[in-house]
């Protein structure tokens, strides 16, 4: 097993014609939330239990603890993972002040800091991928970074798992760090079947991408998404705040992402999707299509891109879906958005 994003799938018949399916709905309010708990700084990982409220779990709080914001936030990147029959997380930890690996006990509704530490920078946004032998870990700095805090490029860290004490050390020669990911909205990972990691995140206007070239540590030079066709929104500061995402499906991986750029014609502010094909040159990427055709029927003065947006896959690869919020408020326009790639799909249909 490749993949960490997977979507569970019942009751989907596949056929042979590749389309995206658009399914809105209309005005839906989604919350993604993670719980967390409160652990101890002793050697003997401690956890206090979760509260129970209407919808899930509360857990401790963390605003005094030097980290800001939303610790677990950034739309398109994965938070968990399932391994040896239990949840796994990278999470704040506010005693040790480090974003740690977690375990989370369902029966108790309880996550204990077990560690070892995953990034001691309180502004910085992890995603995690779990291929069924290693968990690698992609961890780069916020906007609000401070040079205290530390180096501001992304980190790729690198997991072995002991199934006996149910613990994670991390291997020998990593972090590494990946050049042109200072200060990021968050970069995202997966890995190809042939065992290639890929990265994409966004700068300068531009969807970035990178891969590993011969081995887990040593990692290419960066390079434009081919497929982007136009600049990405920008903050006065500099600051690109569209973002991206990426998946591996099948024999190919696939980009995500949104443009919400002001300066460029609003029929081009949309969501995209590119495809690469694993037999293809690492630059080689298919035009870009659009995910979400059958709202260019209608006349909008506001952009169907936002920045949220989240891929998923099937565990054979053969399903794709994107979860996106569109960035327009008239009353009755679908506010969430759902697209299903069936097999290698072309985004066509609307239903």
């Amino acid at each position: 097993r490749r993949h960490t994003r997977y979507i569970s799938v019942t009751g989907v018949q596949t056929c042979a014609l590749p389309i995206w399916i658009e399914i809105t709905i209309m005005r839906v309010v989604v919350a993604l939330m993670a719980s967390v708990t409160l652990v101890s700084t002793t050697a003997q990982a401690q956890t206090t239990v979760s509260t129970p409220i209407d919808v899930g779990y509360r857990d401790y709080f963390f605003q005094t603890s030097g980290v800001t914001g939303a610790p677990t936030e950034e739309k398109p990147q994965s938070k968990l993972w399932y391994n040896n029959d239990g949840w796994w997380g990278v999470l704040w930890d506010p005693n040790l002040l480090a974003f740690r690996i977690h375990r989370l006990d369902l029966t108790t509704q309880t996550w204990t800091s077990v560690g070892p530490n995953v990034d001691e920078r309180p502004r910085s946004g992890a995603d995690a991928l779990w291929d069924g032998a290693k968990l690698y870990i992609a961890s780069s700095a916020k906007r609000n970074h401070r040079p205290q805090d530390g180096n501001d490029l992304a980190r790729i860290s690198r997991f072995s798992y002991d199934s006996v004490s149910r613990s994670y050390s991390l291997d020998v020669g990593f972090p590494v760090l990946l050049n042109g990911t200072e200060k990021t909205r968050g970069i995202v990972l997966t890995k190809d079947l042939s065992g290639q990691l890929w990265a994409t995140w966004t700068a300068d206007a531009k969807v970035m991408v990178n891969r590993t070239v011969g081995n887990d540590a040593i990692w290419g030079q960066p390079f434009v998404l081919p497929a982007q066709v136009n600049d990405l929104k920008v903050e006065p500061d500099d600051f690109t705040v569209d973002v991206a995402s990426i998946i591996a499906f099948g024999d190919r991986i696939g980009i995500l992402w949104g443009n919400q750029n002001p300066n460029i014609d609003q029929d081009e502010q949309r969501y995209y999707f590119s495809v690469h094909l694993d037999s293809e040159a690492d630059t080689v990427w298919q035009a870009r299509e659009d995910v979400l055709p059958g709202l260019s029927a209608f006349d909008l003065d506001e952009s169907i891109s936002d920045d949220h947006l989240n891929l998923a896959c099937s565990p054979d690869g053969s399903i794709v879906l994107a979860a996106v919020k569109t960035g327009v408020n008239d009353a009755g326009f679908p506010f969430v958005a759902v697209a299903k790639q069936i097999g290698r799909a072309s985004c066509r249909e609307r239903v």
